[in-house]
């Protein structure tokens, strides 16, 4: 048997909601049936089981404009109760105080994704048996929206980011579906892929380093020279002495 496990909303509050002394009123905390019938205001009772909730909503979600986004949430009793569920929105990061979204008592909600901004989300959850009431808040879920967004490429590194034209707000450590396509944000709001690495949204490769200072490329060592053996040419023979002319003698004068 499960327990309710109760985070956010005191008992106190909880029962202050049910007999009206908060701005939610009976209705807004369980007090119709799913028939839509309205029902008589209800006493908490402590003894009555708990709900617990299999499927919190803690954590948050950027979406862009348009896009269609489903949130979920379960919770069960084990004594023959009914669960109902009752959606609220909020601007700030809280589980109570929020608005009250009509008609929206399902286990599931689709929130408007058509404007930007944040917008905080939480579901009460009520276990009715025999007129009595026990009640359980969810965490907060967190959405933003982005609207009418653009690409700028950071001048120096060369890396892109997803700029609002609205308030010049851009996605942080946060991964959004842009056109189809999954993009990743760092914590300053550069896309890049799952090493880290500054992409181009184009073509969705890295974008090559940008390097300020380069270091001589050393010069390769030169080859010696190949050398083919040569082969001495053969050493002329001196020109063969000719041989000395007899003198002639001058003939005698008579």
């Amino acid at each position: 048997m499960t327990a309710l496990l109760l985070s956010g909303c005191s008992i106190s509050d909880a029962f202050g909601k049910l007999i009206g002394r908060t701005d939610t009123g009976v209705e807004q905390v369980g007090s119709v049936s799913e028939e839509g019938e309205k029902l008589d205001t209800r006493i908490i009772d402590p003894s009555l089981e708990k709900q617990v909730f299999q499927e919190g909503l803690s954590g948050e979600k950027d979406v862009q404009a348009g896009a269609d986004l489903v949130l979920e949430t379960q919770a069960s009793v084990g004594d023959g109760g009914v669960v109902t569920y009752q959606w609220y929105s909020n601007n700030v990061s809280s589980n109570g105080g929020g608005t009250l979204l009509k008609d929206m008592r399902e286990s599931t909600y689709r929130p408007d994704t058509t404007k930007g901004g944040t917008t905080y989300y939480y579901v009460l959850a009520t276990n009715t048996k025999d007129g009595k009431v026990n009640l359980s808040t969810s965490d907060v879920y967190k959405v933003t929206v982005w609207e009418d967004m653009y690409w700028q490429q950071n001048a120096d590194l060369g890396a892109y980011q997803y700029i609002s034209r609205l308030d010049g707000k851009f996605p942080k450590a946060a991964s959004v579906v842009i056109d189809g396509v999954q993009y990743h944000f760092d914590p300053d709001g550069f896309a890049v892929n799952e090493n880290g690495e500054y992409i181009d949204v184009q073509t969705g490769q890295p974008i090559a380093a940008q390097t300020t200072a380069t270091e001589p490329v050393p010069e390769a060592a030169e080859a010696p020279a190949e050398t083919t053996p040569t082969q001495e040419a053969p050493a002329e023979e001196a020109p063969a002495e000719a041989p000395a002319e007899a003198p002639v003698e001058a003939p005698a004068e008579e």
